[in-house]
């Protein structure tokens, strides 16, 4: 799944597309672009996620 995020703070919005690779009970695993498997716990993405509408897109294989 590739999300849309706020990885900004304050008054400055910076949007940033992170893709979704993994889910432990605790929180998500993403590849940023700058990082492989980071690590997400689950309230922490929900908030970057939600300032930006909570907009992802799921691929499906052909």
């Amino acid at each position: 799944m590739i999300i849309l995020v706020d990885l900004g703070a304050l008054f400055v919005s910076v949007p940033h597309y992170l893709v979704v690779v993994g889910f432990d009970g605790e929180g998500f695993y993403a590849h940023t672009g700058y990082e492989e498997m980071k690590f997400y716990p689950s309230q922490g993405l929900d908030k970057i996620w939600g300032r930006m509408g909570r907009v992802g897109l799921v691929v499906y294989p052909p």
